[in-house]
């Protein structure tokens, strides 16, 4: 995750340069949006968690509560990087159409900026659009786009979209394929006074160190009030717990989270990453993380399922979880201290994403075919 922020910092020092070059503006005339994310409280989303390949042995239900928070952060890490982009936009110029090129600092590559009016992406037409291609590569199948956002002013609504490989090709991190999108809205859409989906595709081979390693992601935020909803799936294409024949799951994730107090209840589920669900009960019930880890205890140690020295080990691994911010606290029954009550109710209503969507996930740019 520092390699992927240290590949976004680098747009925003183009950004700076690009910007500089014009005259500046009152701020509050800019065009583009200060805001473009969804903050997440601490408690189920931290990069402090320790991955799940950093203890050996057989894992217990902590084990995976506890990573909910690493998971969700890789999402909200990419929506923050995104957020610094957009807010490095605003407070320079951009405050209209223009087009204007540059000499990358990191790659030594030139780089054109283009701002345009009313661009059609996705059956929307947008009231901007800010696209940064490598100039080089503008002839590929890509059109050697970077950075792609589309959006509208009021209310803000858009979407954002990053290929480190264009904007920095000496890095490693600018693996061919690998990109980030960030769909953001305040237009109220079911209550949401903010909401953001985050799209990871392709994760670069540097962050494929073990065999937890995730390929693809897709999360939703969303803000009402006091409390901020997520779930999703982040998909472990070679990921396994016990046996290597099951190799391939998703981390399927709901949970609620009180900014003021900053707690959560959360639900997680291990389904298989090829699985074609869209139902609750078989992501998050059938695919628990207690009945999932049961059956592969019971099978690999060849004993009963209802083997008490089971039920004894993953007392932790029932649903839901609790966390409060300093990560997971127990499962089952909530802690003694904190309102956990009204985001227990709250994650009933929420979903995670169907796994093989997750699977064949693919962010792509809106390309201009006269190129």
């Amino acid at each position: 995750m520092k390699k992927l922020q240290a590949i976004l910092f680098s747009v925003l020092v183009l950004m700076a340069i690009s910007c500089s070059k014009e005259e500046a503006v009152n701020n509050e005339a800019s065009i583009v949006p200060r805001k473009f994310k969804v903050d997440i409280p601490e408690s189920v989303s931290s990069d402090k968690s320790k991955g799940i390949s950093a203890k050996s042995g057989l894992l217990s239900g902590d084990d995976i509560y506890q990573n909910l928070r690493l998971f969700i952060a890789v999402g909200e890490k990419s929506a923050d990087m995104v957020q610094e982009i957009m807010t490095a936009i605003a407070v320079h110029n951009i405050n209209r159409p223009m087009s204007l090129s540059f000499k990358s600092d990191d790659d030594g590559r030139i780089k054109n900026l283009e701002v345009v009016e009313n661009s059609d992406f996705e059956g929307t037409t947008w009231q901007f659009q800010l696209t940064i291609t490598d100039a080089e590569s503008e002839g590929n199948a890509d059109n050697g786009v970077g950075l792609q956002v589309f959006w509208n002013s009021n209310p803000v609504k858009g979407i954002a979209i990053f290929k480190p490989i264009n904007t920095n090709r000496v890095d490693s991190m600018a693996s061919a394929d690998f990109a980030v999108r960030i769909d953001y809205s305040e237009a109220g859409e079911n209550g949401y006074e903010q909401q953001m989906i985050v799209s990871v595709n392709r994760t670069p081979e540097v962050w494929r160190n073990d065999r937890f390693y995730i390929s693809n992601l897709k999360m939703f935020a969303g803000k009402k009030g006091d409390v901020v909803e997520v779930y999703g799936n982040s998909e472990h294409p070679e990921g396994y717990f016990l046996d290597v024949n099951k190799a391939g799951f998703n981390y399927a994730f709901v949970a609620s989270s009180s900014i003021s107090e900053n707690i959560a209840v959360a639900e997680v589920g291990l389904p298989g990453n090829l699985l074609n669900s869209t139902s609750r009960e078989t992501l998050l019930g059938t695919n628990s993380i207690f009945e999932i880890f049961r059956s592969e205890i019971a099978a690999y140690y060849n004993v009963p399922l209802d083997n008490p020295l089971i039920n004894l080990y993953l007392h932790n691994a029932v649903s839901p979880g609790y966390f409060n911010q300093n990560g997971f606290v127990k499962g089952g029954t909530a802690p003694e201290t904190g309102n956990y009550s009204p985001l227990k109710t709250a994650i009933n209503n929420l979903t995670p994403y169907n796994p093989i969507d997750v699977h064949n996930l693919n962010v792509n740019f809106k390309i201009n075919t006269a190129k």
